[in-house]
């Protein structure tokens, strides 16, 4: 699987905004994130590029665990992968 995310936690401030996200998305596959507005389509990604910190859970890119990490992390292992 190359992107593996498991009950991923973040908000602003005290304010939860995602409780426990879980998704995965295999090597050739797409995926759509749809909701109405204020439900945390754009928190999600920001989680995901590493831009907003999570606070539960964890995001798996090609088995390697980039929860902890920074965008500029997250910016680098995505340039590895756009050369495939």
């Amino acid at each position: 699987m190359m992107l593996n995310v498991q009950g991923l936690r973040t908000g602003y401030g005290r304010i939860p905004i995602l409780n426990g996200v879980s998704f995965v998305v295999n090597e050739g596959e797409f995926i759509g994130i749809l909701g109405h507005n204020g439900m945390g389509k754009t928190t999600l990604l920001k989680a995901l590029m590493g831009f907003l910190p999570a606070t539960g859970g964890h995001v798996r890119l090609e088995g390697d665990d980039v929860t902890p990490g920074s965008g500029s992390v997250m910016c680098r292992k995505g340039a590895r992968f756009s050369r495939h």
